[in-house]
């Protein structure tokens, strides 16, 4: 099984997203905040076509287009299974690493929420995504950063993530002005060890995506046997970019 085949397994498998996903959707709500306040500031008004990459369900798309109105949203994912009854909410089966080309739009506005993490290759991917938007057009997006999960690393096979310097310059090479990024730490806790592991399987976040074999269980022990309460970071990245 390939990355993105696994991705979209466990993806399928996490049946119960949209009640654990409280890190994902509290960055959903900050990413739509500086979107629209950065849309303003450049007097960005005219949102016909919307892309919006890696859609877990129907909330996004349905909260963009609440804000932004617009006249058609093209929602895609690559385990999404639910077809939208909005006459301008399209809901496309797609990787975005591989079937870019199959999108005949270009986009007024790009919105992807904690999605590029599972891209193979970021620096391609906004580089593809850049040409896909109009001029005057906006890319927001939030992806998963290097220090993510940094409580477990020595201890669980945690994904190897860009830096937001590496990002910023990705944006760079890609003829993106970013208007806006911010690293942030979110925090949340758990009893034990398993109900830190049920949390990473709800929300789909248990594939790995790296190359080292097995977790490393005398860390675990070690782990287990030294600590009480376990603290779990998310290391994010918002950046807001604008193609003149």
């Amino acid at each position: 099984m390939n990355i993105y085949d696994q991705v979209k397994s466990n993806f399928a498998k996490a049946t119960d997203y949209s009640k654990n996903s409280t890190i994902q959707n509290q960055v959903r709500q900050l990413l739509l905040e500086q979107t629209l306040n950065y849309s303003r500031l450049v007097s960005y008004n005219h949102t016909n076509n919307i892309l919006n990459l890696g859609v877990r369900d129907l909330s996004e798309p349905l909260e963009l287009n609440r804000i932004f109105s617009a006249k058609q949203i093209d929602a895609c994912d690559i385990a999404l299974t639910k077809n939208s009854k909005y006459t301008n909410i399209n809901t496309l089966k797609l990787n975005f690493d591989t079937d870019l080309r199959l999108l005949k739009n270009s986009y007024d506005l790009i919105f992807s929420n904690m999605s590029f993490q599972w891209s193979q290759d970021i620096e391609a991917l906004i580089r593809n995504l850049a040409k896909k938007l109009n001029n005057r057009a906006i890319l927001a997006f939030s992806t998963v950063l290097d220090n993510n999960f940094h409580q477990v690393k020595d201890i669980l096979r945690i994904n190897k993530m860009h830096s937001s310097s590496s990002i910023l310059e990705f944006i760079r090479k890609s003829d993106l002005n970013c208007l806006h990024h911010e690293d942030l730490y979110l925090d949340i806790k758990f009893n034990n060890f398993k109900e830190l592991t049920n949390h990473l399987k709800s929300t789909g976040v248990n594939t790995y995506t790296g190359s080292n074999n097995k977790p490393s269980f005398s860390n675990i022990k070690k782990f287990l046997t030294n600590t009480d309460r376990i603290n779990l970071s998310y290391h994010i990245g918002l950046f807001i970019c604008f193609k003149e």
